[in-house]
């Protein structure tokens, strides 16, 4: 993953995905994160913790999904 640092925009529609990968967190120059489960039955339980260490996402897109809440560290999120 460290070779897709310059990513900036990252969708993982219907990506069968129910965990995102902490290496998902080297992704340094990441805007737009979207993980969508419309066709899947596997979904996120839980808010992905790796998510807060993107510290330049201006936009994240967790669409249908099972997270019941959302971390108080999503405040080191600030763009």
């Amino acid at each position: 993953i460290s070779l897709l640092q310059i990513l900036t925009r990252l969708n993982l529609a219907n990506g069968h995905i129910s965990a995102l990968p902490i290496e998902l967190g080297q992704l340094t120059n990441l805007r737009l994160l979207q993980v969508s489960a419309w066709w899947s039955q596997k979904k996120l339980q839980h808010f992905p913790e790796v998510v807060t260490r993107l510290l330049e996402l201006r936009e994240l897109h967790l669409v249908d999904q099972q997270i019941p809440s959302v971390p108080q560290s999503i405040d080191t999120l600030t763009k």
